[in-house]
């Protein structure tokens, strides 16, 4: 499917491209097969640039080493994001220089690369673009900001040279390791403003090698060298990074956002409860424990003092579960009690709570019986704890336990947001850790139950 060509349509062909995920450019050779195949590429190179007038020489032995290292990160990601259907195969990075930062590769050699595999039909590259919509019968280009990265697929020639040394887009992570040294698992993220409300998909910032990023990038990448070493029957082994978000405020001191995500479009975060109930680790079942109300749990243990969940906070008479959650979820979301529902919230509402979406209760009457229930979210603009700080609370105390899961116990775990997977054998343990880290970082013992979500 990843070789099938993209549609005319405006709609589809955007959809498509969005849907392809980021070259790292972090993988190198761990297989003799690999190492050949990307010999044999740098030799083809090579005769093509000299035969063509691209170079007038061959490499200096330092040159011929890079290329060599920036060959291998590029077909490695290419054939490894030909697995990706929803996105045909294609993947994307940026073409600046500080793109090539902290990669295994160097910008030069891949523009080089790009030259002659485009040549020789082994690659389709699609130019970065500003996304545009039809609007009135006019054309309307989306903002600078917007601007999208170019996208590169690998082409049957391409795939069928590697086939040659059976290296294939299913059997890439045989023959080829993840390189956790050279990459920061630390995303940084400016403050998106919105007449919605405060949002959580900011622009993304390079993150340089200081301090603090060091500093916040260094567990990350034992938990990912550690993960790296356990099995999972999972199409993409779990690597993880932390975002954190408003990095662009005055007053950013790394306690804003930090949630943990999974890398990669098939990773084990997207998947569906029911799927992810099948995960093994290390052959063994595993089980995933929530916190019930992660959020609402730490605003009322910070704002309203309270100390212990004994049970559903999203329980209030009168009004559904979800209709309740949603409410609390678009308070945290724009840092101030709501005064209507959303765009298509009230479907989401009717349709868990079988009624017709007419029959969704105005958002004042269940927004007072919120408060009627918890007082303190009346304070909630003026309390500080808006939903990034929120995250960045909750995210700690998930980090403090997957690493003394590592350490202490060698166990290890899969965070998914407010709730971990762990072996089953193990999950009473975690559910203690878990138990005593927001107990003592955050002030409040919580509900934890296995995930129903």
């Amino acid at each position: 499917m990843y070789l099938l060509p993209l549609p005319y349509d405006t709609d589809e062909k955007r959809n498509i491209l969005l849907a392809a995920d980021m070259a790292e450019l972090l993988y190198r050779p761990k297989s003799k097969a690999a190492e050949a195949f990307t010999k044999d590429l740098a030799r083809q190179l090579t005769t093509i640039e000299l035969r063509h007038g691209l170079r007038a020489r061959k490499r200096s032995t330092q040159a011929y080493k890079s290329m060599l290292a920036s060959l291998a990160a590029y077909w490695a990601d290419l054939l490894k994001h030909a697995n990706n259907k929803e996105a045909l195969g294609f993947c994307y990075r940026s073409t600046k220089q500080e793109g090539y930062d902290g990669t295994l590769a160097e910008r030069r050699q891949i523009e080089a690369v790009k030259e002659v595999w485009v040549r020789e039909g082994l690659i389709e590259v699609i130019p970065g673009y500003r996304p545009s919509h039809d609007f009135d019968g006019q054309k309307i280009v989306g903002p600078v900001s917007s601007y999208r990265a170019q996208r590169i697929r690998a082409k049957p020639a391409l795939l069928e040279q590697a086939a040659g040394h059976n290296i294939t887009p299913s059997t890439i992570s045989d023959h080829v390791e993840y390189v956790h040294a050279a990459s920061l698992p630390v995303v940084l993220k400016k403050r998106k403003k919105s007449k919605y409300g405060p949002s959580v998909a900011g622009q993304t910032m390079a993150a340089k090698r200081d301090q603090n990023v060091l500093l916040h990038a260094e567990p990350l990448i034992r938990l990912n060298s550690y993960l790296e070493q356990q099995t999972f029957n999972l199409p993409t082994p779990p690597r993880l990074k932390r975002v954190f978000n408003n990095v662009d405020d005055h007053d950013f001191n790394w306690d804003q956002g930090g949630r943990l995500y999974a890398v990669g479009n098939d990773n084990y975060q997207n998947m569906k409860l029911e799927r992810r109930k099948s995960i093994l680790i290390d052959g063994e079942e595993t089980l995933e424990l929530d916190v019930s109300a992660s959020h609402l749990s730490i605003y009322l243990a910070k704002v309203g003092k309270l100390e212990r969940v004994s049970g559903d906070l999203y329980n209030v008479m009168g009004f559904s579960r979800t209709c309740i959650k949603q409410v609390v979820l678009a308070a945290f979301g724009r840092e101030e009690l709501p005064t209507r529902w959303a765009r298509g919230v009230k479907d989401i509402i009717a349709e868990a709570d079988g009624i017709a979406a007419s029959n969704v209760p105005k958002m004042q009457l269940v927004v007072d019986a919120l408060i009627d229930k918890y007082p303190s979210m009346k304070r909630l603009q003026e309390s500080g704890m808006s939903w990034s700080k929120l995250q960045f609370l909750e995210s700690k105390a998930f980090l403090s336990v997957m690493l003394k899961l590592m350490d202490e116990h060698h166990v290890p775990s899969l965070p998914v947001h407010d709730s971990l997977i762990v072996p089953k054998a193990k999950a009473e343990l975690a559910e203690d850790l878990l138990t005593k880290a927001y107990t003592d970082q955050i002030g409040v013992a919580p509900l934890i139950k296995p995930s129903q979500k």
